[in-house]
């Protein structure tokens, strides 16, 4: 009889998702389409059984639908020091509450951080291509905050670009950073439904000073197309989606960069964080290490 209910809970959770999809289409209100959700039961399903899946459903509902309308706790979700929610009253009560994303992550993305906290200046360009959560738009421009840079993001996903301005509105940065929806170079692997999201080639990417990109696959693609030359390039590979540790490495030296870090993120999926610096600025970059 429990397994009947949490299955019951399941499909009412996913089912409201797609009527709510089915309803206001390509909103900003749901960061999946139908398909995707769909596919996705199936997926949880196999690899979680129903009672995984019920949680997933009353968790995808919550999240989806009720959320956005519950009253706001004035605490704050915070990722490596970065604010980037406000908690809701209701967040704790919901079942299958171990909702990472309304967590403190102290370690969030630390590679990523830790090389843009070292290696931006307070005149820098900085551009970063795959906005996630604004977490690292938010600490590029904290580092730009005292100089005349700037910093630009594109992001494909269209949910996303809500999540992104929130983040950097919540830590009053939002004066300094532009955000675009566009899909650089290859529509691989993108968190949930781009929308309107315009396609573009790295060749039109502007200037920058320091770039930074985290693109689930498109890296390789960036790396041959970019027209300019960064101070710094700061990548994340992804061996399981066709942009290799090794072919990054390879094409950040045949541009004359040198990696003066490599952190890893999931060595078992050949995903790493790389620092590269041009060499002519390979003296500043080792001092600032």
């Amino acid at each position: 009889m429990e397994t009947l209910k949490t299955g019951i809970l399941a499909v009412i959770g996913f089912a409201l998702g797609i009527a709510a999809e089915s309803a206001w289409g390509a909103s900003k209100t749901l960061s999946l389409n139908s398909r995707q959700i769909i596919d996705g039961v199936a997926d949880c399903l196999r690899n979680e059984g129903v009672v995984g899946t019920a949680k997933m459903g009353v968790q995808f509902g919550y999240e989806e639908l009720l959320r956005p309308f519950v009253p706001r706790s004035g605490e704050y979700v915070e990722y490596n020091g970065v604010k980037v929610d406000e908690r809701r009253v209701l967040d704790s009560f919901v079942p299958a509450a171990t909702i990472q994303k309304w967590e403190d992550k102290p370690e969030y993305e630390e590679p990523i951080v830790a090389a843009l906290r070292a290696h931006v200046e307070p005149d820098d360009n900085v551009l970063i291509l795959g906005g996630g959560a604004g977490v690292s738009a938010t600490v590029a421009a904290e580092s730009v905050a005292d100089g005349d840079g700037h910093v630009t993001v594109y992001e494909a996903a269209q949910r996303q670009l809500s999540n992104i301005d929130r983040t950097l509105e919540v830590n009053d940065v939002a004066d300094d950073v532009t955000v675009n929806h566009a899909i650089v170079e290859e529509d691989r692997n993108v968190f949930g439904v781009t929308g309107e999201a315009e396609a573009i080639s790295a060749e039109t990417l502007p200037e920058c000073d320091v770039l930074e990109m985290d693109c689930e696959g498109a890296e390789t693609a960036v790396l041959r197309n970019l027209q300019s030359d960064p101070r710094v390039i700061i990548v994340e590979t992804h061996g399981n989606l066709d942009a290799p540790t090794n072919e990054v490495q390879r094409l950040l030296a045949e541009r004359g960069y040198g990696v003066v870090a490599e952190r890893p993120g999931m060595p078992e999926q050949d995903i790493y964080i790389l620092t590269a610096v041009r060499e002519d600025a390979l003296p500043d970059a080792a001092a600032r290490r």
